[in-house]
């Protein structure tokens, strides 16, 4: 049974794809790191694997769970249901009772075998979402290529970066996005002192809504 009337609910969305296969120690680092950086996190965390299928491993309060927890799930197997892993997390979340909802999606590949969702049911949940609460999406992929190969989800994200193949990385801007701060430099360009901008304060203006005409900005 999911955890609900929560102010803010993070879920995390990881790729466990075969081909995720070698990155496992950088994934397993991330996921202690993450736990480190938030561990006076009272939020609702809700843990989601994806590979052929999905699977929602874990859904309580963030500091009620210990990352070893976490790292059992990764088994690494299968192929990419990219938009199948996209509409379970929009499916929960009109299901759920949230006012605020940050969704991280991290990955390595692009959608190659979903079974349920396609692009255009996508957006008729996404846009029933935008009516019910506040949304951030943010997604990590491994590279520029694979960024190219998923503009499709890109457009649903706020904000979008690659790593270059570390997944350390890419935990630690899925950290920062719980946290409502900036991502690491690179992954984020920075607005100069001279501008008075807060280094605590997010430099892209999110998109509130989603529009399938409307890309966020790219970070490399």
């Amino acid at each position: 049974m999911y955890i609900t009337n929560m102010s803010t609910w993070n879920i995390l969305v990881v790729d466990t794809s075969a081909s995720m296969t070698s990155n496992i120690d950088s994934v397993n680092k991330g996921i202690v790191d993450l736990f480190v950086e938030q561990k006076d996190n009272i939020d609702r965390f809700t843990f989601l694997t994806f590979n052929t299928d999905i699977h929602c491993a874990i859904d309580r309060h963030f500091n009620e769970i210990e990352c070893e927890t976490v790292i059992k799930y990764i088994v690494n197997k299968g192929l990419t249901a990219l938009y199948d892993a996209v509409g379970h997390v929009y499916e929960m979340i009109i299901s759920g009772c949230a006012e605020n909802v940050n969704v991280t999606i991290i990955t390595d590949g692009f959608e190659n075998s979903s079974k349920i969702h396609t692009l255009a049911s996508l957006k008729t949940l996404r846009e029933t979402i935008d009516k019910m609460c506040n949304i951030t999406v943010t997604f990590i992929c491994e590279n520029k290529n694979i960024m190219d190969n998923n503009t499709a989800i890109i457009s649903h994200a706020n904000e979008s970066c690659e790593v270059s193949g570390d997944y350390s990385l890419a935990f630690r801007v899925a950290s920062r996005t719980m946290s409502g701060i900036l991502p690491p430099s690179r992954c984020m360009n920075y607005i100069s002192d001279e501008n008075n901008v807060s280094v605590s304060e997010p430099i892209v203006k999110r998109q509130t809504t989603y529009d399938s005409k409307k890309k966020p900005r790219l970070f490399f």
